[in-house]
């Protein structure tokens, strides 16, 4: 029926125009089949569809196949005439006249055309085209006629789009909000898929209370069916927020639940994922491949299996794939990561050692340089149009070897919704820290100058470095950055200070953690830091005199040490943007330091014994 050579044209966009174009015009000639079918002849005989131009016939089997194809679009449409349920045409006999009008009988005209087959129309794309052309109020009673799991397909779809002509997230809340009004006991499995999507526009629209009502009135329904999908989100969104312990709470109910859902697959691989343990996400996902292939028969867990063999053999493209649905281009950045990572450029630049800046090695670089610049200096969000530099990276790898670039695309990949950072990026961490050690040296002969833009975006890629480190509790190797980080850049002596100190104390080296300290020292860590190291070198006066110094000074972070629980404060600013002597600050540091104040013998009861006596 179709001819290979179709040029430019996309055929299944240009199918997909003649479907929702037809689902229009039968809303208008409805419940009149026969004037559609004559219309719709009518239009592509005058060539209105990309579709059918595309096709080399002449124009009696052009118009054969016209009303072939209307027929068929008529018996997939969901008729409003009809409760938005689709009213098919009788099928012709072999010895009826033919419809088309030629006086044959239907054996001897278009049944032939019609054995080869018409292109399958789903139900759920008829749907998602009528109720685009729905109005508002119509729209909105939509859930006492059509099927809830269609209208949860449609709302998915929409929620997709970005159109400034419609706000296509508000009319699927409009479309949706009213099945949630009714009582619990209305609502069943048939609403899952709504429900998802429900969550989904509260999300997008900032609607975090509703979000929260709905999710805490779903995981107590008595449905299994919806509560398992309650416990499934809500699961992913402690994952995704950090909150492992409470994340792993809900799997556990879900197993309970229901244990011998497929979908727990996915989800036990995902949390794993988001925890960075990989060893233990592959040797499960092995589990679950082998036992859902006992469950498969049908073969309809096929593509959840293949999901996660992709998952456990190449992590970073399969949640590269993940993220690429919310972010476009996320998957592109990936694989030319990989592949700078398997084959490392040269370096574009070196340090002149003897002003301590970094420069290009050579001056034709200098055009390809300025070039990523100019995209930088227009590019407020990345991912809002990402085309532009990712071409660039793809056409020119060897900006992988300009470390203003490196440190521009570590700021990308922090901006991306993704479950594990760290390990989806980790090739883009390789090539960081590679090239920074080949373009800096462990010892300068004189520190660098912070006036120049690549100087800077060295000493950031080295402090992205340690942060990942730390967050990996590769100590070790934090360490040795943050002591690098000292010598190559003494104005950021505090908020080194402040890290290296906890390192040092962490691995007993107190000597060196007490000659970090100085009077003027003004965060916790290095503060009390100083307090413990002195008690541990056993001079008991000055560590006395430093501690009541401090619990005087910073109480909260006292209390805090002590305590034995204490949850994060709701305007935590994270990392070194803490307010001082505030909760935030305390919350902090007891995450970063209570482990070495308990394993330090004594030193908590201390620690007690001076809150009284300042008290």
């Amino acid at each position: 029926m179709y001819d290979d050579n179709t040029g430019a044209i996309d055929l299944f966009a240009a199918f997909d125009d003649v479907v929702r174009q037809s689902v229009s015009m039968i809303l208008q000639l409805e419940p009149d089949a026969q004037k559609f079918i004559e219309r719709f002849t009518s239009a592509v005989l005058s060539n209105e569809y990309d579709f059918f131009n595309s096709m080399e016939k002449d124009r009696d089997e052009k118009r054969c196949l016209a009303r072939l194809f209307a027929m068929n679009i008529w018996n997939a449409m969901p008729l409003p005439s009809n409760h938005y349920r689709p009213l098919p045409l009788p099928t012709a006999k072999s010895n009826d006249p033919c419809f088309c009008g030629s006086g044959k009988k239907y054996i001897k005209c278009c049944e032939p055309l019609a054995a080869g087959g018409m292109p399958d129309i789903p139900e759920e794309m008829m749907m998602l085209y009528l109720l685009e052309a729905v109005p508002i109020k119509q729209l909105k009673q939509m859930w006492q006629e059509v099927e809830h799991s269609l209208l949860g397909f449609v709302a998915s779809e929409w929620i997709k789009r970005d159109s400034h002509s419609v706000d296509w997230q508000e009319r699927a809340l409009l479309m949706l909000e009213p099945i949630f009004k009714q009582d619990d006991a209305l609502l069943d499995e048939d609403d899952e898929l709504a429900f998802d999507s429900m969550l989904d526009i509260c999300t997008m629209l900032n609607k975090p209370r509703k979000k929260s009502a709905l999710t805490k009135r779903i995981l107590q329904h008595p449905n299994k069916s919806l509560q398992l999908a309650a416990l499934q989100r809500h699961c992913c969104q402690l994952g995704d927020q950090g909150r492992e312990d409470e994340a792993w709470v809900y799997f556990q109910q879900a197993q309970r639940l229901d244990p011998n859902n497929p979908n727990l697959s996915h989800l036990e691989i995902l949390l794993l994922m988001q925890q960075g343990k990989i060893e233990q996400m592959q040797q499960r996902g092995s589990y679950w491949i082998k036992r859902l292939g006992n469950m498969n028969d049908d073969g309809d867990l096929d593509e959840l299996i293949e999901m996660l063999r992709e998952m456990i053999s190449d992590t970073p493209a399969a949640v590269g794939y993940l993220i690429e649905q919310e972010s476009p281009g996320a998957s592109r950045m990936i694989a030319w990561m990989q592949a700078v990572a398997d084959d490392i450029p040269p370096l574009l630049q070196q340090l002149d050692a003897e002003h301590g800046e970094i420069e290009l090695i050579n001056v034709a670089d200098r055009a390809l340089e300025e070039a990523w610049y100019e995209l930088m200096e227009y590019c407020d969000d990345p991912w809002l149009n990402p085309d532009p530099w990712l071409t660039m990276l793809e056409l020119h790898p060897e900006l992988a070897g300009h470390i203003s670039v490196i440190d521009d695309l570590l700021g990308f990949s922090t901006q991306l919704d993704t479950p594990n950072p760290i390990l989806t990026f980790k090739p883009l961490l390789t090539l960081a820290m590679q090239q920074l050690q080949r373009l800096l040296p462990t010892q300068l002969q004189c520190p660098l100058n912070l006036d120049d833009v690549s100087n800077i975006s060295a000493l950031r890629v080295l402090a992205f470095l340690i942060s990942t480190k730390l967050q990996l509790d590769e100590h070790s190797s934090a360490t040795e950055l943050l002591e690098w980080s000292l010598r190559l850049d003494p104005s950021s002596t505090l908020v080194c200070k402040s890290k290296l100190i906890n390192e040092y104390l962490r691995s007993s080296r107190d000597e060196e953690a007490l000659s970090l300290c100085c009077p003027d020292d003004f965060f916790a860590s290095l503060l009390y830091g100083k307090a413990l190291a002195l008690f541990r070198l056993g001079r008991q006066l000055e560590a006395d005199r430093c501690l009541a110094e401090v619990v005087r000074e910073r109480p909260k972070v006292a209390k805090a040490l002590t305590q034995k629980s204490m949850k994060q404060p709701k305007e935590y600013l994270k990392d070194d943007c803490v307010i001082v002597g505030g909760d935030d600050e305390a919350w902090l540091y007891r995450q970063e330091a209570r482990a070495m104040w308990l394993a330090t013998p004594e030193a908590n009861n201390w620690l007690k014994r001076i809150m009284k006596s300042v008290k």
